[in-house]
């Protein structure tokens, strides 16, 4: 049996079926970190199927967070939470000097957004979000302008242009 197979099915069981009293934000991490060993080997019939799985238990938590209620201080709570897991792939990293917090924002549709500003003229919009956006920051950022300034260079999907899909 391929040991990172078995890794993914075993995360995966576990995401889809926390501990009692598991808070919903950290259900949906655990979700997101599966997929992410899921896209981190060449798609398969059998790893879309799970994604799809994924991505309806994601679905289902209907997370969503104020911004404006959120704590941003770091506790010694979030510090004990993090730090074995640092720890597991950074053995010899030392102690815990200083920490900031920030959301992790998606679309509904986990797409990034591009579009004209609805009342701005000559204004993009761009939403990469957190996540998988910043990996693909850089690309995105070439093809947004290269379509601002009519100019060959990588095509937006129109998934991602399309503006009847936003709310």
């Amino acid at each position: 049996v391929d040991p990172e197979r078995a890794q993914i099915i075993d995360r995966m069981a576990g995401a889809l079926a926390p501990p009692p009293g598991t808070h919903r934000l950290l259900q949906l991490r655990d979700l997101h970190d599966v997929a992410g060993l899921i896209l981190c080997r060449p798609l398969t019939e059998e790893s879309l199927a799970q994604l799809q799985i994924l991505l309806a238990a994601a679905d289902a938590l209907d997370v969503a967070v104020d911004p404006d209620a959120v704590g941003y201080e770091v506790t010694d709570a979030d510090i004990g939470l993090v730090t074995p897991r640092v720890r597991a792939s950074f053995p010899a990293l030392g102690a815990h000097l200083r920490g900031a917090t920030c959301l992790y924002t998606s679309t509904p549709d986990f797409n990034f957004w591009v579009g004209a500003h609805p009342l701005i003229e000559d204004v993009t919009v761009v939403s990469a979000c957190s996540g998988h956006g910043f990996k693909h920051a850089a690309a995105l950022g070439e093809a947004v302008v290269a379509n601002a300034l009519s100019l060959p260079g990588i095509a937006l999907p129109e998934a991602w242009t399309d503006v009847s899909r936003r709310v």
